[in-house]
């Protein structure tokens, strides 16, 4: 019976959204344990994350919603402002 509630669309969507957090948060604290190493490329949350949570949470189903995973990516729209070629900026 409880296994029911831990199924359901909108529950599974607030997991993953809070997965999605969690490994956003960690890109972040790496993006400033890094913030001086040369050739660093900026790490955040794929943005293609949110468009497929967006389309399973739309399809209702519970299967969909539970086998996506937030990855991380370089962030491309990040540009080096100094010549070691680190694009994070504090």
């Amino acid at each position: 019976m409880i296994e029911a509630l831990f199924n359901q669309p909108n529950y599974l969507a607030a997991k993953k959204t809070l997965d999605a957090v969690v490994m956003r948060q960690q890109a972040i604290a790496n993006n400033i344990a890094n913030l001086e190493t040369p050739g660093y490329k900026r790490v955040d949350l794929a943005p293609s994350f949110q468009t497929q949570l967006e389309q399973a949470c739309a399809s209702g189903d519970p299967q969909q919603i539970n086998s996506l995973e937030p990855t991380l990516s370089v962030d491309t729209t990040a540009v080096s402002s100094s010549r070691d070629g680190n694009t994070v900026h504090l």
